[in-house]
């Protein structure tokens, strides 16, 4: 899936992020709102982190003029921004649904 480009961004995000978790038992990762927050957050690093690596990657393209590669390369930048900007939007609405749930739990109304 991460093709030979791809393999140093997809081997250090696996080593960084999935290798940790081996031998432990993790349960359902989204058994709380808390624990998809959590998730959400380690996959908004994950794309910084390969949006950096891509962001090089794309210069030494350049630099050795390799015009597809390049072009692959900026569809790649495009995708990640594409999942940042999801994430963001992920993380607020998890944001929301914990202040609802805090709201309910707690039978009041909010503060005017």
């Amino acid at each position: 899936m991460c093709g030979d480009s791809g393999k140093m961004i997809c081997t250090r995000w696996y080593t960084q992020h999935m290798a940790p978790m081996e031998g432990h038992e993790l349960g359902n990762p989204f058994d709380s709102i808390e624990s998809a927050q959590e998730f959400v957050r380690l996959l908004t690093e994950a794309v910084a982190d390969a949006q950096v690596e891509v962001d090089s990657l794309i210069a030494g393209a350049v630099e050795s003029n390799q015009a597809r590669r390049e072009e692959a390369l900026r569809l790649v930048a495009h995708k990640l921004d594409q999942l940042r900007l999801h994430m963001s939007k992920s993380h607020r609405a998890l944001n929301d649904l914990r202040t609802l749930r805090r709201l309910l739990e707690g039978g009041g109304t909010p503060a005017s």
